[in-house]
C-alpha cells in the first residue's frame, strides 16, 4: 500500500450494524482518523462473501473492506502532510484535494489502457464524480490480485 510512516494510523473499530449507517460496510473518518468496520463484515471465508460485497472489488476477500478504508486514510495522509489537519472547516477542501489527486491518476491509468471501473460500485460512482472512491477501489483491485 505504499505506506511508509506509521505514526498516525487510524483508530480500528469493529462496531455492530446499529452502530453504522446501515448501508456502510466500512467507513474511515478522516476528521478522527477512525476506521470502522461492521463485525458483519469483518472476517468470512469467500463462499460465504456477504451479497452486498459483490458490488466491491476484491469483495470475495475479506480484508478488501480494511483495504478499502485503509486507502482512504493513506489519502487523509496526504493532505495532512501538505495542508494540516482534516478537520469540519477544511473538509470540502480536503474533499477537494483527494478527489481532484484520484481524477488525474485516473485519466492517467485510462490513457495507458487500464481498466478504472473494476466494480459495481466504482461504476456507480462515476455519475457523482467521487473520483477518490473510483481511485480506491482500483487500488484495493490491484493489491488483491483483481482479475
Amino acid at each position: 500500500m505504499g505506506i511508509s510512516e506509521t505514526d498516525n494510523l487510524p483508530k480500528v473499530l469493529v462496531v455492530s450494524r446499529e452502530d453504522i449507517a446501515k448501508t456502510d460496510i466500512a467507513l474511515y473518518r478522516a476528521i478522527e482518523n477512525l476506521l470502522l468496520i461492521c463485525e458483519d463484515f469483518a472476517v468470512y471465508k469467500p463462499q460465504d462473501m456477504p451479497a452486498v460485497m459483490k458490488q466491491l472489488a476484491c469483495g470475495e476477500n475479506d480484508l478488501s473492506s480494511y483495504i478499502h478504508e485503509l486507502y482512504h486514510w493513506v489519502d487523509a495522509e496526504e493532505f495532512r502532510r501538505k495542508n494540516g489537519a482534516v478537520t469540519e472547516e477544511k473538509y470540502d477542501e480536503y474533499i477537494n484535494f483527494i478527489n481532484s489527486k484520484a481524477k488525474k491518476r485516473l485519466d492517467k491509468l485510462a490513457d495507458k489502457g487500464y481498466n478504472i471501473l473494476v466494480s459495481k460500485y466504482a461504476r456507480d460512482k462515476v455519475i457523482f464524480q467521487q473520483f477518490y472512491e473510483i481511485y480506491t477501489e482500483f487500488r484495493t483491485f490491484s493489491l488483491l490480485g483483481g482479475e
